[in-house]
């Protein structure tokens, strides 16, 4: 089963279309409005004190959180001790709900999008598509004998992008690779021809990747580390 990866862009514009059809749907200016029922406003007299609590136990929970960010501090210095562990916490915040992982990334903010090129591409897969815009790019590889074998890169500014990856509720485990310098997470599917996602980023180029495939994890790990940047301005 193919699964789904969105970028933030992506979801910007599906929540902007949204937006319109919700505005077309109140009345226009000038339209006579309804008067609210005696019954409605106690209502909701009673939800705006409900909020006014709600907002005095929610400052409450900013300082416990502040308190909690000192100890985020103290249990980040365990990651000396683990590499891998360390340079995951640094280079991404990831949350995880349900069937879908969230990530956003930590890096080096560039002006523009450098050139994108895979130096390794398995036998048997042509390309099909390249496109790149001005956050993000995507490269698109298949077998023209088997439509269902191949991958697709995606790589985009850290600073202007995040990625969804759904799952779809497929069971799946996320292994910890290491790509180059840096480390990145394999999502595999335990289902049988399902797909495989991996994400990783370069926080000193500024660019992060993301691969959606059907070929093997080893294969997609290879792919990985020769995905090179063109005119890059890494200092």
């Amino acid at each position: 089963m193919k699964k789904r990866v969105f970028t933030e862009k992506q979801l910007q514009e599906a929540a902007g279309k949204a937006r319109e059809k919700m505005l077309e749907a109140l009345p226009h200016a000038g339209e006579e409005l309804p008067p609210f029922r005696s019954e409605f406003r106690e209502k909701m007299e009673g939800l705006y004190n409900m909020e006014r609590r709600a907002a005095r136990r929610q400052a409450l929970r900013r300082q416990v959180a502040a308190a909690a960010a000192m100890l985020v501090i103290a249990i980040s210095c365990l990651f000396a001790v683990s590499p891998e562990a360390r340079a995951a916490a640094v280079n991404w915040v990831k949350t995880v709900s349900g069937s879908w992982t969230f990530y956003s990334f930590n890096g080096k903010k560039l002006d523009r999008l450098p050139d994108c090129k895979i130096t390794w591409i398995p036998e048997g897969l042509e390309l099909v598509s390249e496109d790149k815009l001005t956050t993000d790019g995507a490269i698109v590889y298949q077998d023209p004998r088997n439509p269902k074998k191949g991958f697709v890169l995606m790589y985009f500014l850290l600073d202007e992008t995040s990625i969804y990856v759904d799952n779809l509720g497929e069971e799946y485990t996320t292994e910890l690779v290491s790509v180059g310098d840096y480390t990145g997470d394999l999502h595999i599917s335990k289902v049988p021809e399902g797909n495989y996602e991996m994400v990783w980023s370069d926080p000193d180029r500024g660019v992060g990747y993301a691969i959606s495939s059907s070929l093997e994890p080893d294969v997609i790990l290879h792919i990985a580390e020769s995905v090179v940047l063109v005119n890059s301005d890494k200092k």
